[in-house]
């Protein structure tokens, strides 16, 4: 039986089609099922697109099912898939790298995974379908582009697994996508060529913001991986962390939320919640944090609130922590030098109040990963927006102690503590 041409096969994909053939090149791979949801949802019920969809692909040649274990299967492009993707997406024939012209897109071969990898492959693959389907909904009319770690191309000295570009935003997201699968000194490793990158040349030259989402999947224990992770952040490379290099570790879920409500946005919600709160259940004024750098050792945080009551001037700087910022925890470390230096220009201390979502489960557990003694730290002081919202300052901010205990004040000079009830 003669092949139909690749001329007569394309004038009878549809746009949709072709689509789908363009993602798959640029994710390497898809699973039917993260096709259907993507593309055929609303079209077809699961049997239909099998049926109609998937199988009218294999039959003509432009894609191939790939068996990673028993029961499991991605999809790849074909020669004549990544053809079609080619001509009708105007990719490069060749382009060059390094002063050598190299050919400019990927053939079926290059796109293959090793079975082992597959799985890998396709959570990094979800959370980028899940991030397109959260700035859909969220109604952002933001220009983004995805590139796989195969076509990484803008930096040369790091090659994250994945990397969404904001263009409006100048803001480039890393994906690091974690199994559970890299020992302690595999994750040393990675975070010590990390260093080398924000030590480089390269580095000083880029212009965008940069924001690592180590993204954690399908592992038994969450939180312990979570916390196998953050430790080695912690020893190797906080002092990295900074207003234009972030890392936040966390779930999928847990991830896309910061991204939405606290990345992208201009002003967070916790903040603007904040910013009402302090102001008029409080009745402090408020300065942006970026304004008061130079006098904090380059350090930016969020906030600065000052009030004078009775003569006396009250005044923190402010940051929030959910347990997934680890550049907060490097601020709470330096606060000590930073104060220091604000003491300098201003002839007096200044302290902290760290906004956090669960005061226990987000400083205990987390804050105590860190190498020095934060929570011995008598300058800063721990809330959450619902202990704003309802008390005064004094009662709202308050200290953990080595067993979880919690204490607020019973003084506006914050030195009177009064032990909370578990």
């Amino acid at each position: 039986m003669k092949k139909d041409n690749i001329y007569d096969i394309k004038n009878t994909l549809s746009d949709i089609d072709l689509n789908i053939l363009y993602h798959i090149y640029i994710h390497r791979c898809l699973t039917i099922r993260q096709i259907y949801r993507t593309f055929y949802i609303n079209e077809f019920s699961f049997n239909q697109f099998i049926d109609i969809k998937i199988n009218f692909f294999i039959i003509k040649d432009l894609l191939e099912e790939v068996f990673f274990n028993k029961n499991n299967s991605v999809l790849f492009l074909t020669k004549i898939g990544v053809e079609i993707v080619r001509e009708k997406f105007c990719l490069d024939v060749n382009t060059i790298n390094k002063d050598k012209i190299v050919k400019g897109y990927n053939s079926s071969s290059d796109l293959k995974l090793l079975s082992r990898l597959i799985p890998h492959q396709i959570f990094l693959n979800q959370f980028v379908l899940d991030f397109n389907v959260a700035l859909e909904y969220k109604k952002l009319d933001l220009k983004t582009e995805y590139f796989d770690e195969k076509y990484v191309s803008q930096y040369q000295n790091i090659r994250p697994d994945g990397l969404l570009r904001l263009k409006d935003q100048n803001l480039d997201l890393f994906l690091e996508l974690d199994m559970g699968t890299e020992s302690e000194k595999q994750l040393s490793l990675k975070w010590k060529n990390y260093r080398m990158f924000l030590n480089s040349s390269e580095w000083d030259l880029v212009s965008n913001k940069v924001v690592v989402l180590f993204i954690v999947e399908n592992v038994k224990n969450v939180e312990n991986r979570k916390n196998v992770i953050k430790k080695t952040i912690i020893d190797e490379m906080l002092d990295l962390l900074g207003e234009k290099f972030e890392l936040l570790v966390g779930t999928k879920e847990e991830l896309l939320k910061i991204v939405f409500n606290d990345v992208i946005p201009k002003l967070s919600k916790k903040e603007e919640s904040f910013e009402n709160i302090i102001k008029s259940k409080h009745g402090y004024s408020i300065l942006k944090g970026k304004n008061l750098k130079d006098k904090l050792g380059g350090d930016i945080y969020p906030y600065y609130i000052k009030k004078t009551e009775k003569g006396v001037e009250h005044e923190f700087l402010v940051d929030f922590y959910s347990g997934n910022q680890l550049n907060v925890v490097r601020r709470m470390e330096l606060l000590k030098r930073n104060s220091s230096i604000f003491n300098y220009y201003n002839k007096r201390d200044v302290k902290l109040i760290i906004v956090c979502e669960d005061i226990v489960s987000n400083i205990k557990k987390d804050v105590n990963l860190s190498s020095s003694d934060v929570l011995k730290n008598e300058n800063i002081y721990y809330t959450t927006l619902k202990r704003l919202t309802e008390f005064d300052l004094k009662t709202a901010l308050c200290k953990i102690d080595a067993f979880s205990r919690i204490y607020h004040f019973a003084d506006d000079t914050l030195s009177i503590r009064c032990l909370e009830e578990s």
